[in-house]
């Protein structure tokens, strides 16, 4: 699966609120590509589901300025 396919099903996943499960793909996705701005935005959209927002902050803040 590559990193299209795989942020299609995370986003499926956290419609269907399976945070736990959209969150592993976009971290799958973050290991072969740390900079991967939709994967950041995701796993951040997890974690303000989840209401912890102090880490969606944090992870937000990965996101190259570009």
């Amino acid at each position: 699966m590559d990193a299209a396919e795989a942020l299609k099903a995370a986003d499926a996943a956290l419609e269907a609120n399976d945070l736990q499960g959209a969150a592993e793909i976009y971290a799958a996705v973050l290991q072969e590509d740390p900079q991967n701005v939709a994967a950041l935005a995701g796993l951040a959209r997890c974690y303000l589901k989840s209401g912890d927002v102090e880490r969606a902050e944090q992870t937000l803040g990965l996101v190259p300025p570009d």
